[in-house]
Order: C-alpha cells, then structure tokens, then sequence
C-alpha cells in the first residue's frame, strides 16, 4: 500500500492558496490599467477556515478559537460582493496578520502564528486523513 503524503498534500494547498492570491492582485492591477475595461471588477475572499469536511480535525489554540470558528463565509462574500470590495476576509479579525505581514519583521509574524498554533493546526486534519488512507476509505496520492 501507497503511503499518502499529506504534509505535501497541505504544503500544496497553501501555495494554491498564495498563488491565487498574487493572481488576484496581478489581474486587478492590469484590469485598472488597461483602457476599455472600466466595468470588469474582481474581488478575493480570503476566508479562515471553511466550515467543510475538509477542516474537521483542524486545531488551533483554545483561547483564540472562539474569535475564528470555522465558518460558513456565503452571507459576507455576498455582502462584499454587493459593496463592490476588492477583498474580504472572513472573519474580519483575520485582517490582522494582513496587516502584520506588511508592517511587522518576518520574526514577529512568526512568533504570532505560532502563539495562535496555526503552525500546527492541520497536523490533526493530516492525522486523520493518514488513518482513512490506512483504513481504505480514501485513495492515497
């Protein structure tokens, strides 16, 4: 039986993550620029974590945990929507290390994540996902 790698599973998850981001920002900027093209609007949802099967298990810190429950982001994305925003995120404590990123040394931004146990709330989500794959109940990569 193949072993299913969900570290890189998730590694990869993330740079999908931050590829759509940059893309977002890269569009925008040329739809702006470009003449002719005054009512093509774009707008990006960067929500926490999604109230889908695909987080269950995830795990952060207990006492940040009620600030960012798991969500279910379709009422605000809406909301945005109608607002013409560029960007959403869900919820709007996760502006926060938006902005941390962009003003705070990359250390501090780290130290953050860590105290919030971000950099460990997925091992859970791994965890199971490793023990279906054992079980049979889903196909390795």
């Amino acid at each position: 039986m193949m072993k299913v790698n969900c570290h890189t599973l998730f590694r990869d998850y993330c740079a999908s993550k931050f590829g759509a981001v940059g893309f977002h920002k890269s569009l925008t900027h040329k739809l702006l620029t470009e003449e002719g093209l005054d009512g093509i609007k774009t707008m990006l949802v960067c929500p926490y974590i999604i109230d889908t099967g695909m987080f269950t298990g995830r795990k952060i810190r207990e006492e940040v945990q009620s600030l960012v429950p798991a969500l279910d982001c379709i009422q605000q994305a809406m909301n945005a929507i109608l607002a013409e925003q560029h960007m959403v995120c869900i919820p709007r404590l996760m502006y926060l290390p938006l902005i941390s990123r962009a003003l705070l040394p990359w250390d501090a931004n780290v130290l953050t994540y860590r105290f919030m146990g971000a950099d460990m709330c997925m091992y859970p989500f791994i965890q199971t996902m490793e023990q279906r794959v054992a079980n049979g109940h889903t196909k390795p990569t």
